[in-house]
């Protein structure tokens, strides 16, 4: 095999890497992308959950502290 064949095919073995290597890095940056969407939303929802659950927990802190007696007009039967 002579010296300009094996860096002919050197070249092209070469090309073929960084070809593979630009898809692969295309690829995962793609998922990375997605993958961030993916958590900023649910950052979100799960900063939505910590309030509603906040509000349940002081409603059911100022429940419990109310008095358990009826109301005056409550007449049994």
């Amino acid at each position: 095999m002579s010296v300009e064949e094996r860096r002919y095919r050197n070249k092209l073995a070469s090309a073929k890497y960084r070809a593979k290597k630009q898809a692969s890095m295309k690829t995962m940056t793609t998922k990375v992308s997605q993958l961030m969407t993916s958590n900023s939303t649910l950052q979100r929802e799960l900063s939505k959950v910590k309030q509603e659950n906040e509000v349940l927990r002081a409603m059911l802190s100022a429940q419990q502290q109310a008095p358990a007696t009826p109301p005056k007009h409550y007449q049994p039967y």
